[in-house]
């Protein structure tokens, strides 16, 4: 059996010490999240699936996964507006429009969130 080489070493190193430093990143964004996100938006922030929310302007938004920006904003992948809940049909143009990076909302403004809303 060959011995690691010195360099393989360093290596393996750097990438295990960079792995705590993501790993402990994501702790600590979970943390914050968890006291002022909803609860399901918590989930998403981990759970690839299927999420919906309501903005105080009355759109509904469906979404696949949340990503922690801040205490205050959120991105959400692969978001697609809806005129409600019943029928999760798409409305305008603009909202049928791909956000290839997401969609930031503000934390604030989210009224409810739910998890698979359209059954499991």
């Amino acid at each position: 059996m060959e011995e690691k080489s010195l360099e393989q070493r360093i290596r393996e190193q750097k990438v295990i010490r960079e792995l705590a430093v993501y790993q402990e990143k994501i702790r600590l964004q979970q943390q914050v999240a968890e006291q002022t996100y909803p609860p399901t938006l918590v989930k998403a922030l981990g759970d690839h699936f299927t999420y919906a929310l309501m903005l105080k302007t009355g759109q509904i938004i469906s979404f696949v996964e949340a990503e922690f920006i801040s205490t205050s904003w959120v991105r959400l992948r692969q978001p697609q507006f809806h005129a409600d809940m019943g029928e999760l049909h798409l409305c305008s143009s603009f909202e049928t429009a791909e956000f290839e990076r997401g969609l930031e909302v503000r934390v604030s403004e989210i009224v409810w969130c739910v998890d698979a809303p359209n059954g499991s």
